[in-house]
């Protein structure tokens, strides 16, 4: 199966948010289009993310987030997750 390089913060922000969960959608999708399709549309969110983002992109929201989060005090989610 063919894998692009990781090229931002989004992509591994990607896989760590679906990496550990058993999914269909997206190893389906990627099954339907070429690996020319999946490229081309990565460079897609990778021109949007940089319009709705600008300079620095998502790497520099999730920084700004993380701070946020750190000031508030809910930066450290398993103080906030149920135990199973």
């Amino acid at each position: 199966m063919h894998q692009r390089p990781s090229r931002s913060a989004g992509d591994v922000a990607w896989r760590l948010r679906v990496g550990p969960h058993p999914s269909v959608l997206f190893p389906a999708f990627k099954r339907l289009v070429s690996p020319k399709e999946y490229d081309a549309l990565g460079d897609e969110f990778e021109k949007k993310e940089q319009q709705l983002f600008g300079e620095g992109g998502f790497e520099k929201n999730v920084q700004e987030v993380a701070a946020l989060e750190k000031q508030i005090g809910i930066y450290d989610l398993a103080r906030f997750t149920p135990k199973a």
